[in-house]
């Protein structure tokens, strides 16, 4: 019925407004379960971004424990637990990490802090930046193109293609076959 389908795009628009982004040394990542909010703090996936993070994240299924290990650190976080290890000292945690779809996920700010990476939320835009230790801690500059006009214009054998955008981009260009094409 109408009133169904209205429903449902007013549910699908909320959720296309609460989708978390996130980035690591402002690489967008994209995983295969979004980050979500709890408690006002963000659980991502582990194995995702901590393995993206060069950490090593191993599942303990008889204890339900993860247990994320980078160079010295070792955390050690329990599902549905307040309480994670770092080092073997005891530590409060704001949101417990929980399994959803399948997937361990854990609060992003405590792990990466605590592994010495800087960790930025950008509420406009509903992001997290996630910075390596060396950098200068601060957001990676992330800007978004919208392309304006695209002309083909053929010139003897050739074909010159301009492509018009609201602000300057170096791209990447590749090609590929069957059928030929290049891509930008």
């Amino acid at each position: 019925s109408l009133v169904s389908l209205i429903c449902l795009f007013a549910a699908s628009a909320a959720c296309a407004d609460s989708v978390i982004s996130l980035y690591v040394d402002g690489e967008k990542l994209a995983p295969d379960v979004p980050p979500v909010l709890s408690n006002d703090r963000t659980l991502v996936p582990a194995r995702c971004i901590f393995e993206k993070l060069k950490a090593k994240v191993t599942w303990v299924e008889s204890t339900q424990q993860v247990v994320v290990t980078s160079g010295t650190s070792t955390i050690t976080l329990k599902i549905n637990d307040y309480t994670a290890y770092v080092n073997n000292s005891a530590v409060k945690l704001d949101a417990p990490p929980v399994i959803m779809n399948n997937r361990t996920m854990i609060p992003v700010r405590f792990i990466s802090e605590n592994l010495g990476y800087t960790v930025n939320w950008d509420d406009a835009s509903k992001s997290v930046y996630i910075t390596s230790p060396g950098d200068n801690g601060t957001k990676p500059e992330v800007k978004s193109t919208c392309i304006t006009s695209v002309t083909a214009v053929s010139q003897g054998k050739s074909r010159v293609v301009t492509v018009k955008a609201d602000n300057f981009v170096k791209p990447k260009i590749s090609t590929a076959a069957s059928p030929q094409r290049y891509i930008l």
